[in-house]
This record gives C-alpha cells, sequence and structure tokens, in this order.
C-alpha cells in the first residue's frame, strides 16, 4: 500500500481471497470497474467438483482487510458471485462471534507484532487495523 492509503494493481494481483469462515475463494486475476462505477476484483475460483477454473467478481465493498490475504466480510458458497451492496448503503457492522479464538499470524510475520486489543490476534508490527476484525491497532 501506498503513502495515500490504496493498493496498487500490482500489489494486489496473484493474493489469495479468503472468506470469513477461512475458505480459500480463489487467487486475484485483476481489478475492475462495474458500469456503475463500483470497484471490484476479479478472481479465479477453483470448482473442486468440475476440476475446472471460473471467474467471480467481489465489489469492494464486500473486502473487510487486504494484507498477505485479500479477506472478505461474508462467506461464498462457491456457487454464485457475492452480493453486491447499494452504493449508498451504510458499512455492516464487523464483529466477531464469541468464544472465537484467533488463527495464529500468517507465515512470514513477526512474533513481537501489534495485538488487536478487541480480537487477541496479533498483526504485523506495521498494522494501522486488525486483520481479523478490523478494529484499529493504534
Amino acid at each position: 500500500m501506498s503513502s495515500t492509503g490504496y493498493f496498487k494493481r500490482e500489489s494486489l494481483i496473484g493474493k489469495s481471497v479468503v472468506s470469513k469462515n477461512a475458505e480459500i475463494i480463489g487467487t486475484v486475476l485483476d481489478i475492475a470497474i462495474t458500469t456503475d462505477g463500483r470497484l471490484a476484483i476479479q478472481v479465479q475460483k477453483k470448482d473442486q467438483s468440475a476440476g475446472s477454473d471460473s471467474d467471480l467478481f467481489v465489489n469492494a465493498d464486500q473486502i473487510q482487510a487486504v494484507g498477505d490475504v485479500i479477506l472478505l466480510k461474508g462467506a461464498s458458497d462457491g456457487t454464485t458471485n457475492i452480493p453486491a451492496a447499494p452504493l449508498n448503503a451504510a458499512p455492516a457492522p464487523v464483529s466477531s462471534p464469541p468464544n472465537v479464538v484467533a488463527p495464529p499470524p500468517p507465515p512470514g510475520t513477526f512474533s513481537q507484532g501489534k495485538t488487536c486489543q478487541k480480537c487477541g490476534y496479533v498483526n504485523a508490527p506495521n498494522a494501522k487495523f486488525c486483520i481479523k476484525c478490523g478494529a484499529s491497532t493504534m
């Protein structure tokens, strides 16, 4: 991410896309824009049953966090696109289910990372927001 808070196309392509339920949805192929001006990512989704690949477009408002992977706000059943929220819709509150143990930090991160005060997840040392719950780590 640049100092302006934007991610460049090159930094997104190839990242894994993971659902809220920790299911790997696929890999980012490219970015896209809808006819009404909303941004999305094009995800190459692996269809396990048929052994073939298919594309899925995930609207930017369905992305919870971008780090080593792209974490989505909702789960995907693997058969349909994740529904788009209207442009004027308020963002959904981010919450964690009760009594859920946070996953370990991604490989390659430092053990001296920032621990989220809300959910206890250990984030990268330079993280401004928690990759698990989205809360500020400042």
